[in-house]
């Protein structure tokens, strides 16, 4: 797993348990609503990433 998936990856989970403390005092559907745009926010930056990674490599193999 590239660098840039792992920071990625870390940064959705702390995210993750930041929205499902138990402390936070929301609703159980206010809670999905978050997850659900943290998880179509991980998936996108996780594509661009691995755009990103494909590109670089085949920059690198057409010199």
């Amino acid at each position: 797993m590239s660098m840039i998936a792992t920071i990625l990856r870390k940064r959705f989970k702390d995210n993750i348990r930041q929205i499902t403390r138990r402390t936070r005092g929301i609703s159980p559907q206010r809670m999905r609503e978050e997850v659900k745009t943290a998880a179509m926010g991980w998936v996108r930056d996780f594509h661009i990433s691995a755009m990103t990674k494909s590109l670089h490599h085949t920059v690198r193999i057409s010199r």
